[in-house]
C-alpha cells in the first residue's frame, strides 16, 4: 500500500528534489555574489530579508490561484516567474535589483512549496501520509545539503551559476505536468484567534520566532561570514552540506524522543544543546574539519526548533484548530527569518565567532524562557505525535488527525 501511495506522490516529490539542487545553489551563490561584489553585511541582509517576506506572504495567496487553475498549472506559472528572476538577477548585479527579484523568488518558491506539499498529502490516505511525508523531507534535505557541492563547479562567469540554476528550476516542472494523477480539493478550516494562541501556546510562538531567527541566517548570511573569514567556495560548499544534512538527518530521532516525554523538555535540551555547540563552534572556528563537525549536530539540534515548536503548538490548542494554528506559527517562523538577517550583522565583528555566538545566544534565551514554561505549566495531556517538517510547510487537517 506504502509503494501505491508513494506511486502517487512520486510526481511532486521528484520536482522539488529538482526544484530543490537548484534553488540551494542559487541561495548560497547570492550571499557568494554579494561578498564578491564587496557588499557589506547590511546589504546582504537586506537581501535575505526581502527574500523571506516573499516567503512570508507568498502562502497567503497561492490558495486563489490553485481554485482557479489548479495544481498543475499553478506550479508551471510559478517555477516560470522564480526562473526568469533569477536570470534576471544574473544578468544586473544590482543590490537593490536583487532584493527586488529575490522577494519575487521568495513568493514563487512558497507558491510551489504550498503546490506540492499539499498535493502529496493529499495523494496518500491515512496510513501512508506519515511515511510519504518522512520520505520527502528526508530526500529534501539530502538534495538541499548536496546543492551545496555544486559550487564547487568552475564556472567562468557568475552569470553561468544563474543560467544553469534557471535550466534546473525549469526543468522542475516536468515531472508534475507530465503526471497523470489528480491534483487534491482545498479544504475547508476552522480559524483560531492569535490571542487565543498565546494564551494555550506561547511557547509555540516563541520557538518558532527563535527557529526562523536561526534557520533566517543558516541559509542566506552563514555563507557570506565563511567567505569573509576566509574560506573559499570549496570549504563554504562543505561546511553548508554538513549543516543542513545534519538538520536533516537528525530531526526524526530528536522528534520521536519528543512523543515519548514531555515535548518541553525537548526543547529546552535542543535549546541547550545550540547553546554549548554554538560556544564550542566559535572556539574551534579556526580548525576547518572541526568546525565542519560541530556544524552537522549544530544543524540537527537548531533545525529541529521548528518542527518542535509545530507539534507543542498542536499538543495544546487540539487537533480541530491545530492546522490554522501552525499556519500563525508559520507566520512568526517567517518574521523570525526576516529579523535574524537583520539583527546578525551587531555580532559580525567576530565574523564566524560572532555568528556562532549569534546562534548561542538565541538558544540560551529561548531555553531559559522553555525552563520557566516546564517550571509553571503542567505538560499537555492529548498530545499529538511529532510532525516532521520543512519550514514554511502547510499541513492538511487530515495530516494533524493522523498524527
Amino acid at each position: 500500500m506504502f509503494n501505491k501511495q508513494l506511486l502517487q506522490s512520486i510526481s511532486p516529490i521528484l520536482s522539488m528534489l529538482i526544484l530543490t539542487l537548484g534553488n540551494g545553489l542559487y541561495t548560497t551563490t547570492t550571499t557568494l555574489q554579494l561578498h564578491d561584489m564587496n557588499m557589506g553585511a547590511w546589504a546582504v541582509a537586506l537581501v535575505s530579508t526581502a527574500y523571506y517576506a516573499g516567503m512570508m506572504i507568498g502562502p497567503l495567496h497561492i490558495q486563489r490561484t490553485l481554485i482557479r487553475i489548479g495544481h498543475i498549472r499553478a506550479f508551471a506559472v510559478f517555477a516560470s516567474v522564480m526562473a526568469a528572476s533569477i536570470l534576471i538577477q544574473g544578468m544586473f548585479p544590482d543590490i537593490w535589483l536583487w532584493a527586488v527579484l529575490r522577494f519575487v523568488v521568495g513568493y514563487a518558491l512558497a507558491a510551489l512549496f504550498v503546490c506540492a506539499e499539499s498535493w502529496m498529502l493529499a495523494a496518500s490516505d491515512e496510513k501512508a501520509k506519515g511515511r510519504v511525508l518522512a520520505f520527502y523531507l528526508l530526500s529534501y534535505y539530502v538534495a538541499q545539503a548536496f546543492s551545496q557541492l555544486l559550487l564547487g563547479i568552475p564556472f567562468s562567469e557568475p552569470l553561468m551559476v544563474f543560467c544553469l540554476v534557471g535550466a534546473v528550476i525549469a526543468l522542475s516542472t516536468l515531472p508534475v505536468c507530465l503526471t497523470r494523477f489528480a491534483a487534491p480539493v482545498p479544504e475547508k478550516l476552522k480559524l483560531i484567534s492569535p490571542m487565543v494562541l498565546i494564551k494555550k501556546a506561547p511557547l509555540g510562538l516563541w520557538a518558532g520566532l527563535s527557529g526562523g531567527m536561526i534557520l533566517g541566517v543558516v541559509y542566506t548570511m552563514f555563507p557570506f561570514v565563511l567567505a569573509q573569514d576566509g574560506f573559499d567556495k570549496g570549504d563554504v560548499a562543505v561546511v553548508m552540506f554538513s549543516i543542513i544534512l545534519g538538520g536533516g538527518l537528525l530531526q526524526m530521532p530528536i522528534g520521536r524522543w519528543s512523543d515519548r516525554t514531555d515535548r518541553r523538555r525537548v526543547i529546552f535540551a535542543a535549546c541547550i544543546a545550540t547553546f554549548g555547540l554554538g560556544i564550542l563552534a566559535a572556539l574551534i572556528h579556526s580548525s576547518f574539519i572541526a568546525l565542519t563537525l560541530v556544524s552537522f549536530f549544530l544543524g540537527g539540534v537548531t533545525f529541529t526548533i521548528y518542527p518542535l515548536a509545530i507539534s507543542h503548538t498542536a499538543d495544546y490548542v487540539g487537533r480541530e484548530f491545530a492546522v490554522t494554528a501552525i499556519a500563525l506559527i508559520t507566520v512568526i517562523y517567517g518574521v523570525g527569518s526576516m529579523i535574524g538577517p537583520l539583527i546578525l550583522p551587531f555580532f559580525l565583528h567576530w565574523h564566524v565567532m560572532g555568528f556562532y555566538l549569534y546562534l548561542a545566544l538565541i538558544g540560551l534565551l529561548l531555553g531559559l524562557y522553555t525552563l520557566w514554561r516546564i517550571l509553571h505549566r503542567e505538560p499537555a495531556t492529548d498530545t499529538v505525535n511529532f510532525i516532521p517538517l520543512r519550514p514554511e510547510m502547510k499541513l492538511s487537517q487530515e495530516k494533524i488527525r493522523e498524527v
